[in-house]
């Protein structure tokens, strides 16, 4: 799993008297603060509040507009996906107060042999990518703080393909994957843009890391999905590509796919496939980065080969 794989950036430490500082505009008071570990980019607290109450304090340090993002998006989405509300946000120094919700990452309950919660909870995982793909737009690409598309791409498949092919140029991804690796997934990307084209979709609200690391589990229900600061206009078959990347429990497609017929969503031929093949952008966007440790790499490369494998 991806908890072995190192941060980008490094953890901004702060002491109570700091957080306080910070919080100081939203009449907010800590009595204590947590680092939480989880995250390879942002750095988040848990607080608990002079009122007894919990919260989350959310520190930006990859997108500093993704603090209007999420609470754009949790006004829209509230009532109908377990997204925590937004508290507080101050742009200008980059932070958010964000509600706390019970339970444990998917990714932490399955280092812990906990699969019997995340094979329960696979249901509504499955409903709540159905749901939050049903908030349509006119074209795909990137939002802004108005939920809004900004920039956008010719289309979905070749937004996304069309920026495979790009990263796959770059000297770095050349250097770290080897020419031949890339050559290789050259013309599976080249087939999965047709079969991407061919599905008859308007782009939808797409989480962008809809993955193990940010779906929280509670009691064998899904409690909250967790950072939307890459949310996009594109394709849900991206989130089922990072929900899959690496192995579930026993039953958990299943009810995965029984939970995405349940909330309206319908399922193409060869949608397992297709959503690894679409997942291949995100293993060679790792590669891109100079950030990238040894684990990254490493992890990044036995994933795209192993989709290939299958592709044939």
């Amino acid at each position: 799993m991806e908890s072995t794989w190192g941060r980008g950036m490094d953890f901004v430490r702060l002491s109570l008297a700091e957080i306080n500082d910070l919080l100081s505009p939203s009449e907010m008071v800590a009595a204590d603060a947590d680092l939480l570990p989880e995250g390879h980019a942002n750095t988040n607290y848990r607080l608990d509040l002079a009122d007894g109450s919990h919260a989350v304090l959310r520190l930006y340090q990859r997108d500093p507009g993704a603090a209007r993002l999420e609470w754009a998006i949790a006004d829209r989405l509230g009532g109908e996906v377990p997204v925590p509300r937004v508290l507080y946000f101050d742009n200008g120094r980059q932070f958010a107060v964000i509600e706390w919700k019970l339970g444990e990452t998917m990714e932490r309950l399955l280092a812990s042999g906990l699969e019997a919660e995340v094979s329960d909870a696979a249901t509504d995982i499955g409903r709540t990518l159905a749901v939050i793909s049903k908030v349509r737009f006119d074209q795909a690409g990137f939002l802004d703080a108005d939920l809004e598309v900004s920039g956008p791409w010719p289309s979905v498949a070749d937004g996304l393909f069309g920026h495979l092919d790009f990263l796959l140029d770059q000297p770095l991804v050349q250097a770290r994957a080897g020419g031949n690796l890339c050559r290789r997934i050259r013309p599976v990307s080249a087939a999965a843009r047709k079969k991407l084209n061919d599905i008859d979709e308007p782009p939808c609200l797409v989480h962008g890391d809809y993955k193990a690391t940010n779906l929280l589990i509670h009691e064998g229900r899904l409690s909250a999905v967790l950072d939307w600061e890459f949310a996009h206009s594109g394709t849900w078959l991206m989130s089922v590509g990072q929900i899959f990347r690496h192995a579930v429990p026993r039953g958990f497609e299943e009810r995965f796919e029984a939970g995405f017929r349940e909330g309206g969503g319908k399922l193409p031929p060869g949608w397992r496939q297709l959503a690894r093949e679409i997942d291949l952008l995100s293993m060679v966007d790792f590669l891109s980065r100079e950030s990238a440790d040894e684990a990254r790499i490493a992890g990044s490369i036995a994933i795209i080969e192993r989709t290939l494998s299958i592709a044939g």
